[in-house]
């Protein structure tokens, strides 16, 4: 039973301040006439974003493919420079919202809004930095002939270097599972005996 809380409890921590700003956008979007269109527009643009970046890397990881680092760093900084934006527009139109219903209450929803909103970014921040801190950096190259992708890789307990090469399918996306993973990085003169040297474009 202990392990249900905590497991919920971690659920609410993390998404809550999500659903929060998600129902206050939408009653402000209802009540608020005149603040929709950006509202809809700024929140409509997240909504893509989102669907792009997390639901086209589930998508293309049907296929053997994902987002290469560039344009996964690119959606991720758009994705979360829009959060910020509509989580101000949410922030200051509940103030307004809550001021036509009860104007004493205003000040206690914009700093409740301004907690959930601060919330909200800094999971945002950390999951991302998860997400992509243990994948610094890619170089193209050729192997045999084929154009290749190696992904250059950090780990939290070990300060060195990890490699893996992967199929190339244009600048935007790349394969999912590694064609080999030479230790030392073949784009950087370190192949060893039993893996093909590449040459560096």
């Amino acid at each position: 039973m202990a392990h249900i809380i905590q497991w919920i409890s971690a659920r609410i921590l993390l998404f809550g301040p999500f659903c929060l700003l998600l129902a206050a956008w939408a009653l402000c979007v209802w009540k608020l006439p005149e603040k929709r269109k950006w509202l809809l527009i700024v929140g409509i643009a997240e909504g893509a974003l989102a669907a792009v970046l997390f639901g086209g890397d589930w998508l293309l990881g049907q296929y053997g493919l994902t987002w290469r680092l560039i344009p996964r760093e690119i959606m991720a900084a758009v994705l979360w420079s829009d959060g910020l934006w509509l989580g101000v527009l949410v922030v200051t139109d509940t103030v307004r919202l809550v001021r036509k219903l009860q104007f004493s209450l205003a000040p206690w929803a914009g700093a409740f809004a301004g907690l959930c909103l601060a919330g909200a970014m800094f999971v945002g921040t950390v999951l991302g930095a998860l997400w992509f801190i243990p994948f610094p950096g890619e170089e193209v190259g050729t192997m045999d002939g084929e154009t290749v992708v190696q992904g250059i890789f950090s780990y939290w307990d070990d300060p060195g270097k990890g490699y893996a090469v992967y199929a190339y399918h244009g600048p935007l996306v790349r394969g999912t599972a590694y064609l080999t993973a030479p230790e030392d990085g073949l784009f950087l003169g370190g192949a060893t005996s039993d893996t093909p040297l590449i040459d560096k474009d």
